[in-house]
C-alpha cells in the first residue's frame, strides 16, 4: 500500500517548476542484519500526479538518478 501524496513543484527547470518524486533502491542480502542501499530513482513530472498517464507532451519529465553530497 502506498499512501496518496502531494507533490509540489521545487526543481526549476528552463519552462517552469517540476514535482520530483525520489524513490530508494536497496537490496537484502539474505543473512545481513539490514538492506543496503544501491541506488536511487528521481521522477520528474508537470502533470496532476507522476507518471507517464499525466505528462504526454510535456518536457522536462521522465525518470533521473540524483546525486548526493556526504
Amino acid at each position: 500500500m502506498q499512501k496518496k501524496v502531494n507533490y509540489l513543484p521545487i526543481i526549476q527547470s528552463p519552462d517552469g517548476k517540476v514535482k520530483a518524486e525520489v524513490r530508494l533502491i536497496a537490496v537484502w542480502k539474505k543473512d545481513a542484519p539490514s538492506p543496503t542501499l544501491v541506488t536511487n530513482l528521481v521522477r520528474l513530472s508537470r502533470g496532476e500526479m507522476i507518471g507517464v498517464k499525466f505528462n504526454k507532451d510535456k518536457d522536462w519529465v521522465g525518470g533521473t538518478v540524483g546525486m548526493f553530497e556526504r
